[in-house]
């Protein structure tokens, strides 16, 4: 699976539209919060798989390979491990478990 290339990195004028009042705001603020937790588990869940396919020393070349530190890479399997789908509790951040 891949990702397009081009993924908007700023606020288009055509959501900018859609934010009427404060609230349209807050939502959409909150809306891409919670995005931006689900991305991170969905991150420490593809790390773990990757460990359980080519094993724990694998994680200092991947660690290299997307350029984070070794000690990212492990919190993040290290929470999906601890933290399975079904334990997930989706009002709280990814950082929060």
């Amino acid at each position: 699976m891949v990702l397009p290339n081009e993924v908007p990195i700023f606020l288009d004028n055509e959501t900018k539209k859609n934010l009427v009042n404060w609230e349209d705001f807050i939502s959409y603020y909150l809306q891409l919060s919670e995005a931006s937790n689900s991305f991170s588990w969905i991150k420490a869940d593809v790390l773990l798989a990757l460990s359980e396919k080519f094993g724990n020393q694998s994680l200092e070349k991947v660690s290299v390979d997307i350029g984070e530190p070794r000690s990212t890479v492990v919190n993040y399997v290290r929470t999906a491990r601890a933290f399975p789908p079904n334990r997930r509790e989706p009002t709280v951040s990814f950082s929060h478990h």
